[in-house]
């Protein structure tokens, strides 16, 4: 059983992502069950390298799923994840040496970041002037930096067919008179399609 999100997924993602000991893997949209995981490899007394290797993995799987603001769905999944990935970072640490990151599209736009040991921890950003369009990321330099596209959109609700509302008042023109008596006249509509597909309408 998977996800239409899951079947979304380009192969190479989830070739990566699949462990060869896990044969269902509905259970890695459980955020808290992927953090207990990821805190259970790194909580021995000595983290091998296999265990970082096998930590990796359910690390990268919380970071896709953080949201735009690096929290998770539940302030319950929010705690659990980021105390695992707190300790996964603490565990593999490594000096940052001058990164740059440079966001280029297809066209013309291109950006460059600059991530050292001063400003490691402040975020950094850049609104993309084209959307949809085709960006790379290139990082050159000595250490790790997290990159993350976010969209933002608005989609209006959909109208229901089986239920419509229209006000209006008596004088469309603001006069002395209007701004102290006015009449309103509504118009609701609501008609309901029974199992017996038969429609009830009142007006």
């Amino acid at each position: 059983m998977y996800t239409q999100w899951w079947l979304a997924f380009p192969l190479q993602i989830k070739s990566y992502f699949i462990l060869p000991f896990v044969e269902n893997l509905i259970f890695f949209f459980n955020i808290e069950v992927v953090a207990y995981l990821l805190l259970a490899h790194l909580s021995a007394p000595e983290v091998s390298p296999d265990d970082i290797n096998v930590a990796s993995k359910f690390a990268g799987i919380l970071v896709l799923l953080q949201n735009v603001f690096g929290g998770f769905s539940s302030t319950q999944d929010s705690i659990v994840a980021l105390q695992a990935l707190t300790k996964y970072a603490g565990l593999t640490y490594r000096e940052i040496e001058d990164l740059k990151v440079l966001v280029k599209s297809s066209k013309d736009f291109q950006h460059e970041f600059h991530v050292d040991k001063k400003n490691r921890l402040v975020l950094q950003k850049v609104s993309l002037p084209e959307i949809p369009g085709q960006y790379k990321v290139e990082v050159s330099g000595n250490g790790c930096v997290y990159v993350q596209a976010t969209l933002h959109y608005n989609e209006p609700p959909l109208k229901s067919d089986a239920f419509a509302l229209n006000v209006t008042t008596s004088s469309k023109d603001c006069s002395q008179n209007s701004l102290k008596q006015f009449d309103v006249y509504l118009q609701v509509r609501y008609c309901s399609v029974l199992k017996s597909y038969l429609s009830f309408c009142f007006l």
